[in-house]
């Protein structure tokens, strides 16, 4: 079972992404954060599979996040949304 960690500040998306994700066999949303500083101790403590991470949330952007995991020794593989136009 693959497991997956969310992290946006837009708290109407997030149930949409969870359902999308429990309908894939094998996968599982295994929690949830709306603010950077949680989701690096909520992801600390439960090491995902996979994390995927708004880069535009509160406290600590999805850079920092990645960044905090790294310094953590945390393997959880880790992907970036954004819907920024520009580059």
């Amino acid at each position: 079972m693959t497991r997956v960690f969310l992290v946006d500040d837009h708290k109407i998306l997030l149930p949409g992404i969870k359902i999308l994700i429990e309908s894939l066999p094998d996968f599982s949303v295994v929690g949830e954060a709306y603010d950077g500083l949680t989701a690096v101790s909520e992801i600390t403590r439960l090491e995902p599979d996979i994390c995927i991470v708004d880069l535009s949330i509160p406290m600590l952007n999805g850079f920092g996040v990645a960044q905090k995991l790294q310094e953590h020794h945390i393997d959880s593989k880790i992907i970036l949304l954004t819907s920024f136009i520009d580059d």
